[in-house]
C-alpha cells in the first residue's frame, strides 16, 4: 500500500483534531476541554495542535465553519428534492419528503457541533451557527415559494413563531432524540413521523404557506 502524502497525513491529522475536540466540547463544554486533554486523546504532541491551529478557539471556529459550509449543501439538496418531477406534485408531501429526508438526517449527523452551538449561544448571548442555520431555512422556503409563484406570509410575528415553535423543534429533536427514545421506549421512527406532521401542520396554522 502506498504510503501518503505529508499534505494527506497533514489533512488528516487536522480532521482527527476537528472530530475529536468536537465529541470533547460536546460533552464538557468549550471551557471545560483543555488542548492537553485534545493531545493526550488523540495521541499526539499539544505542539502538533498548535501547528494546525493557534488556539481552542481556532479549532472551535474550525468546527463552525465546517457546519456552516454544509448548509450550502443541505440547501441544494433540498431544492433538487423539491424539483423533482418523480415527487407528487403536491408542496405538503414535498416539505413532508424535505423533514424525512434532509432535515432530520442533517441535525441528527450534527448532533455534537449543535449542542456546542447552542451552549456557546446562549453563554455568550451571541448569533452563531444556529441562527445562521434558521436563515438558510428561512431564505430555503421564501426562494422556494417564488419559483412556485405560491403565496407568502412572512411577517415578524410569524417568523417569531416560526423560530420559538418549529426550528426549536428540530433543535430539541436533534439534542435529545437518543435519551429520549430510550427513555420512553419508544422507536425512532415513530417520533420522526409524530414530529414531521407537527411541523407540517404548524406550517399550514401559521398561514406562512398556503398549500391549496
Amino acid at each position: 500500500m502506498p504510503k501518503k502524502s505529508n499534505r494527506n497525513q497533514g489533512k488528516d491529522t487536522k480532521e482527527k483534531i476537528i472530530e475529536v475536540t468536537k465529541k470533547l466540547f460536546a460533552k464538557k463544554g468549550f471551557d471545560a476541554t483543555s488542548v492537553d486533554e485534545i493531545a493526550h486523546k488523540i495521541k499526539i504532541p499539544k505542539s502538533l495542535i498548535y501547528y494546525y491551529f493557534r488556539s481552542k478557539k481556532d479549532i472551535l471556529k474550525a468546527i463552525f465553519k465546517e457546519f456552516e459550509d454544509s448548509l450550502l449543501e443541505v440547501k441544494k439538496k433540498s431544492f433538487e428534492l423539491l424539483f423533482d418531477e418523480k415527487m407528487e406534485n403536491c408542496l405538503e408531501e414535498r416539505i413532508k419528503a424535505i423533514f424525512y429526508e434532509i432535515t432530520l438526517p442533517f441535525v441528527e449527523s450534527y448532533q455534537d457541533v449543535i449542542k456546542i452551538a447552542l451552549t456557546e449561544e446562549i453563554k455568550n448571548f451571541s448569533k452563531g451557527p444556529l441562527f445562521k442555520y434558521f436563515d438558510v431555512n428561512l431564505s430555503m422556503v421564501k426562494d422556494f415559494l417564488e419559483k412556485f409563484n405560491l403565496s407568502l406570509n412572512f411577517s415578524k410575528e410569524k417568523v417569531t413563531i416560526l423560530f420559538f415553535t418549529l426550528f426549536l423543534s428540530l433543535i430539541g429533536y436533534s439534542i435529545f432524540i437518543d435519551e429520549w427514545c430510550t427513555h420512553y421506549n419508544i422507536e425512532k421512527e415513530k417520533v420522526k413521523s409524530l414530529l414531521v406532521e407537527t411541523l407540517t401542520h404548524e406550517y399550514k396554522r401559521l398561514g406562512m404557506v398556503d398549500f391549496n
